[in-house]
């Protein structure tokens, strides 16, 4: 259990680096579309942004919500409160690690109301 949580560190850290340096990329290609005369919005610079903000921030979450399982910490104090706009834990976690979240532990703890306690091995 120790080298998953010092994996899922590692990857949470990566995924921090790769969020800043996509946002210094997004902001020097505004730049030089800016200096180019170029007023309307960058195409490039918006994919950034994009992957940025939405495909990266959805990997964050699901390392976050790993890293808090194998943490030993509940899943409503990770997060209080589920937007209806947000995809459910189990199903986002399934998406970016598909081995790590098979665990039907953690299933039970994303979802209790789906995976309810007799449904878990004994």
């Amino acid at each position: 259990m120790n080298a998953n949580i010092t994996a899922m560190r590692l990857q949470v850290l990566s995924q921090t680096q790769q969020a800043r340096a996509l946002k210094a990329l997004e902001r020097k290609q505004r730049l030089k579309d800016k200096e180019a005369g170029i007023n309307s919005s960058s195409a490039v610079a918006d994919r950034l942004s994009y992957h940025r903000r939405v495909r990266l921030a959805k990997e964050a979450r699901a390392s976050h919500l790993l890293l808090a399982f194998y943490k030993g910490r509940s899943y409503k104090e990770v997060e209080q409160s589920l937007s209806s706009s947000k995809m459910s834990p189990d199903k986002l976690v399934v998406m970016y690690y598909p081995d790590l979240a098979r665990n039907i532990n953690f299933l039970h703890w994303a979802n209790p109301t789906i995976y309810p306690v007799w449904m878990m091995p004994q």
